[in-house]
């Protein structure tokens, strides 16, 4: 499977431009796949290629990169460089030939003599790989060529290893084994290939209820192989020091230099082995990707590893807790732009490693001193992940609940009733903990009737009563008043009144303690809910990287979560998939965090489905439904999503539109207002040519803000044949940034002109759209590399099925043309749409059908 697309798109678009290209990336990054498939595309766009190789232990001999390139005259010898400069020029001449090198460090000098001859005689265009951007190719390339573009080939996203997992194992698979390849191979192609060959030959992965699921540690020893060949070029010294790295772990720079020397770091950190970090101000070091630590951490005793093992516990000292060490490492702040790199991977890892250290840490705090404070830190940290139930009752049970501080017994009851409600599903059970409590304690009754009734919210719905009794209420100290102010804001925004909640919520940025941080996420949500979606992502993503920092697992998953569903209403949908596989890679969510983990894998099956990924999809949604919850009480938690999305991509609006009444109607009788509204806005433009007409429906879902009534406004605009408001509406949402639903009111606008014959508004709709569209960022738009102009690669059904839609049949009339069942005539056309790189029927026209 080809992962690189974006790549290969952006290569293409320089090399056809005229420009020399120095393609950068590690060993195992694909460099040479990526070589190969940019040939192929220039050869059938009608570019010649001269390939040539470089290979180390031939570096020194004359003109062997060329020899072996097949590119030497034969009966030649001995091999002059004018009658090689004169072959090659005669090949180029004339047309637009490309020099494509790959390892160009290892080429010989008098055969990269010969490419620079032939670039300056014909101007053919020259392509090198390497693996540093500072090493010998790269000078040559720039003696030669004064403005070379470099093209450095990033760590796969979570979701291209995700693909690429998926068609390995060619089932679904849970996206905790996902997660874990990620974030052990850096995103590198080889890597995740080997962990996944080698964890199912030796069994520590399984297939299970038709999902693959991982079974204790992914490493084995038959991963060696890929890990060794990253480490080949390096001497004795570096070897030796990176082993010691990957013993110590996460390390301070000074204590790092001290071990191993700053000659060694600086080493290993331009061969992409070593990654700097900076938490708080203080540069740390790791080594990367984490499956070299894996594998350093595997390997047998030996004299030299006893030597290393002493060093660092001469350093450390032999009281040393491991665990402790991460805690004085607190996070990463790693690069704030999309784009994945190592320290993604690193932040992901520290992340897990400092939860785990916390909850050690606090669980013996517990063991030696089993009060309400220490058990209250230790369940708190505890429900931030997945977590043993035998472990929460035990805490329960050696508790004494008697003594201690209030307002620590009033939060251990809270965080016992919490329990019982969500995990347990005993919440009639939960509100009995808190009356008594209540009863125990009445200077805490206000603070304990909140979350009563934030556990009511949860469990049943949000309704009027709530919001009404909790605007009575009033705290006598700080933290029942954040309560109050959480709970209240919470009922409002799930309400639909994301006006109402931001009045609360304008002053909520204190992410110093847990209800301040709580409150902070709120704002976001009032943000997005009021319709300032640009500014509610930009909020989300500035404390996405505070929470990166301050390696807060709770904070990161929802502002995540948020930064995501934000930016598929921007119509940035790349970004929004690049979040949602954050989120996935944090792995099993916590207590009460059920409903986000459905949203996220919903949203995720919903944006591959849309780039043409189906298989991925498909294992998404199935894992989305496993989760047993249906629906959640924020926008995107609404399991049938993904279902909605694939009738949608395949035509069916009639049978969409059934599944998102259905939903909506779900989600108002628990009073998830905001939610049922988003689901119209989150599955705008998806593929539909003719939106049904506003209904009663939508009627009941205007909630306060401009995030919903827009897309409403733009129905009845169609139902009524009004151009002139769909104008006016693309227009508005442009100036909101929600460029998804305006180029779809441009193009809605556009179709109704022109069946109008109003040819002057049709035209300015048409300039407007293709204004927009060429103004979107690329990675927004499905990638349409490799799209053939051909329909060569699509079954005899599949092209039948296709050319029937694109002639403008719905997929009832072609089943009954075609003597097949609908959902057949689905599956066809999804998977046509995959083969092509389309993301919906209204492409079919850009193809011709005979």
């Amino acid at each position: 499977m080809f992962v690189r697309t974006d790549d290969l798109a952006s290569a293409l678009r320089l090399i056809t431009a005229g420009s020399c290209v120095s393609i950068v990336g590690p060993d195992g990054s694909g460099r040479s796949m990526l070589l190969r498939e940019i040939a192929g595309h220039l050869e059938q766009r009608g570019y010649p290629t001269i390939r040539i190789l470089g290979i180390e232990s031939l570096r020194g001999r004359p003109f062997d990169a060329l020899d072996l390139a097949g590119e030497t005259p034969t009966g030649s010898s001995p091999l002059q460089a004018r009658q090689l400069v004169a072959a090659l020029a005669e090949r180029a001449a004339g047309t637009r030939a490309v020099l494509l090198v790959d390892d160009a460090p290892f080429v010989d000098e008098e055969s990269w003599g010969v490419i620079a001859a032939v670039h300056a005689r014909t101007g053919a265009t020259i392509v090198t790989t390497s693996a540093a951007p500072r090493d010998g190719a790269a000078k040559r390339l720039h003696a030669i060529v004064s403005q070379a573009a470099e093209l450095r080939l990033r760590p796969l996203t979570f979701e291209a290893v995700s693909d690429l997992v998926h068609e390995q194992l060619g089932n679904a698979v849970d996206t905790g084994l996902v997660g874990r390849v990620y974030t052990r191979s850096a995103g590198i192609p080889s890597l995740a290939v080997a962990m996944i060959t080698a964890a199912r030959a030796f069994g520590h992965i399984a297939l299970e209820d038709g999902t693959w699921t991982t079974i204790g540690e992914l490493w084995h020893d038959s991963m060696s192989g890929a890990v060794e060949h990253l480490l080949a070029h390096l001497d004795a010294d570096d070897l030796e020091a990176i082993e010691t790295l990957a013993l110590a772990g996460v390390l301070d720079i000074d204590t790092a230099e001290e071990l191993v020397g700053r000659h060694a770091i600086e080493s290993l950190e331009s061969a992409s082995l070593l990654l700097s970090i900076e938490p708080f101000g203080r540069l740390s070091v790791a080594v990367t990707p984490p499956l070299v630590a894996d594998y350093f951490q595997n390997r047998p005793t030996s004299v030299r590893r006893t030597r290393i093992l002493r060093r660092i516990q001469e350093r450390f000292g032999p009281a040393e807790d491991a665990a402790a060490r991460i805690e004085l490492l607190p996070g990463s702040a790693a690069d704030a732009s999309l784009e994945p790199d190592a320290a993604e991977m690193a932040l992901v890892r520290l992340i897990r490693d400092r939860h785990a250290a916390q909850l050690s840490a606090r669980r013996r705090a517990w063991e030696r001193d089993p009060s309400v404070e220490t058990a209250t830190n230790y369940l708190f940290t505890l429900f931030d992940g997945k977590h043993d139930s035998s472990v929460a009752l035990q805490v329960f049970e050696r508790t004494p609940t008697s003594i201690g501080d209030g307002g620590a017994r009033a939060m251990f009851r809270i965080l016992q009733a919490r329990w019982h409600a969500l995990a347990a599903g005993e919440t009639a059970s939960a509100l009995d903990i808190l009356e008594a409590a209540a009863a125990d304690q009445p200077r805490y009754e206000t603070m304990l009737e909140v979350w009563a009734t934030h556990l009511k919210i949860v469990g049943d719905g949000a309704t009027r009563a709530q919001i009404d009794r909790l605007a009575t209420l009033s705290g006598r100290d700080a933290t029942t008043d954040d309560s109050i102010r959480s709970v209240l804001s919470t009922a409002l925004l799930l309400r639909g009144r994301a006006e109402s909640a931001h009045e609360l919520l304008t002053d909520a940025d204190d992410t110093s303690t847990k209800l301040g941080r709580v409150l902070t996420l709120l704002h976001g949500w009032s943000l997005l809910g009021r319709g300032d979606v640009a500014e509610a992502h930009d909020w989300a993503v500035t404390h996405i990287e505070q929470s990166r920092v301050e390696l807060d697992l709770e904070n990161l998953r929802g502002h995540t979560y948020l930064a995501a569903v934000s930016g598929i209403t921007l119509g940035r949908f790349r970004a929004a998939e690049i979040h949602l596989g954050r989120f996935l890679a944090l792995g099993e969510p916590g207590l009460g965090q059920e409903g986000s983990q459905m949203g996220a894998l919903a949203l995720a099956a919903m944006l591959a489905a849309r780039s043409g990924r189906i298989s991925t999809a498909t294992s998404l949604a199935a894992q989305a439904t496993a989760t047993g919850v249906t629906i959640g009480p924020w926008p995107g938690m609404v399991a049938a999503l993904p279902d909605i999305t694939f009738q949608l991509l395949a035509g069916d609006a009639e049978g969409a539109e059934r599944e998102i009444r259905a939903q909506m109607s779900a989600l108002e009788r628990r009073g998830y207002l905001l939610a049922a509204g988003m689901l119209r806005v989150l599955t705008w433009g998806l593929g539909v040519q003719a939106p049904p007409a506003a209904s009663a429906d939508d009627d009941a879902i205007r909630v306060e803000g401009a995030l919903v009534a827009p897309i409403l406004d733009v129905r009845a605009a169609v139902a009524r044949e009004d151009h002139t408001e769909l104008a006016r509406l693309g227009a508005w949402f442009e100036e909101q940034k929600r460029l998804e639903h305006a180029a779809t009111s441009y193009e809605l606008g556009r179709d109704i002109a022109m069946r109008h014959g109003d040819d002057v508004a049709a035209a300015q709709l048409s300039d407007a759209l293709a204004d927009l569209r060429g103004r979107r960022d690329p990675l927004d738009s499905v990638s349409t590399a490799g799209r053939s102009s051909t329909q060569a690669q699509l079954s005899n059904r599949e092209r039948e099925v296709a050319r029937l839609a694109a002639h403008g049949q719905s997929n009832h009339e072609i089943a009954e043309h075609l003597h097949i069942s609908t959902r057949t005539v689905e599956s066809h056309l999804l998977k046509a749409f995959r083969k092509l790189r389309i993301s919906g029927r209204a492409e079919l026209s850009a193809f011709s059908w005979l």
